[in-house]
């Protein structure tokens, strides 16, 4: 007990001692007078966020329009983003065909509808069209939201392209969807 009692009091004076971290002792007179610097600083938080794209898209034989899900960015861990920044949600086709093994092809475009940035309907009538010649959508561009981004995606392949089809065969694509931070003007 007598041990016991004498760490706690030891402990008691060891943490009752103020020690100030970080200070800086100047020495001054009355001739030369004192003076110091101290520096003030931060660290800002880095910035996250979630993106949701969608999943795998089978287009029915035959449809000319095919809903694919939607793109989402939310979860922002900012609530303001500095003026000329925003969060770049884009959508990068290769080709614009999809394609079989054995070499053929069918052209489609993929369509970005109903754009909406932090619950606010942003453009529900325009259509906008992907393609490889523009490299793809920056879906965001413009829209300097502060806590969500969505858009609806479908993909579309017109007759003409359904007649080229053989049948038994897989058409197929890979698209890249990709998030980053960046300003508005480049």
């Amino acid at each position: 007990m007598k041990k016991l009692l004498a760490f706690l009091c030891a402990l008691t004076l060891t943490l009752s001692l103020g020690v100030t971290a970080f200070a800086e002792s100047v020495s001054g007179s009355s001739e030369t007078g004192a003076s110091g610097q101290q520096r003030i600083y931060t660290v800002a938080t880095p910035l996250t966020w979630t993106m949701e794209i969608p999943a795998e898209c089978r287009i029915p034989f035959g449809q000319e329009t095919t809903e694919m899900g939607s793109v989402k960015i939310d979860k922002v861990s900012w609530s303001i983003l500095p003026e000329g920044y925003y969060i770049g949600a884009f959508l990068e086709i290769y080709t614009g065909e999809l394609k079989s093994e054995a070499g053929d092809s069918l052209s489609y475009d993929i369509l970005a509808e109903k754009i909406f940035a932090d619950g606010l309907t942003v453009e529900a009538e325009s259509v906008y069209k992907i393609h490889p010649e523009n490299y793809g959508l920056a879906f965001s561009r413009g829209y300097n939201f502060i806590n969500n981004f969505y858009s609806e995606l479908s993909v579309h392949v017109s007759a003409d392209q359904w007649e080229k089809a053989f049948p038994g065969r897989t058409y197929e694509e890979t698209v890249r969807y990709t998030s980053c931070y960046v300003g508005m003007n480049p």
